[in-house]
């Protein structure tokens, strides 16, 4: 798949440093990346802006990231979506399968966490094709 120039991807995780080890392999890949490590501040840039994807922590402060991804969906319910998690529990699980996203178990490689997005990408760009 040849990445379009403007594929952007907003990434969520109050982490800064996780947040960070997903922002530098998208960018050196070519993506247009954004991130917050505020879920609400989150909200507000998803619903404002312009996303391919958005790659959020599962578990922070204020909201979780399913409840993230339920509210950007009110507005955008196409907005394709990855959840990453180092403590995915059977609800966040089941919650996560309802939305239709993958989760995404921490810790994860460079490479595997690329084959991801560019996966849900592909996926979301066969879907808008008529």
């Amino acid at each position: 798949m040849i990445k379009p120039p403007d594929t952007s991807v907003l990434v969520v995780d109050d982490d800064p440093s996780c947040c960070q080890s997903m922002v530098e392999p998208l960018q050196r890949a070519g993506y247009h990346v954004e991130s917050t490590t505020d879920a609400l501040a989150a909200y507000r840039q998803a619903v404002s802006g312009h996303y391919s994807l958005v790659v959020t922590d599962l578990r922070m402060p204020n909201m979780c990231g399913t409840q993230l991804l339920e509210d950007i969906r009110q507005v955008h319910p196409t907005m394709p979506a990855l959840l990453v998690s180092a403590f995915p529990d059977r609800q966040a699980l089941a919650c996560a399968r309802q939305l239709g996203v993958r989760v995404l178990p921490k810790p994860f490689s460079s490479a595997v966490f690329l084959a991801a997005v560019t996966a849900l990408l592909s996926s979301a760009d066969e879907a808008a094709e008529p």
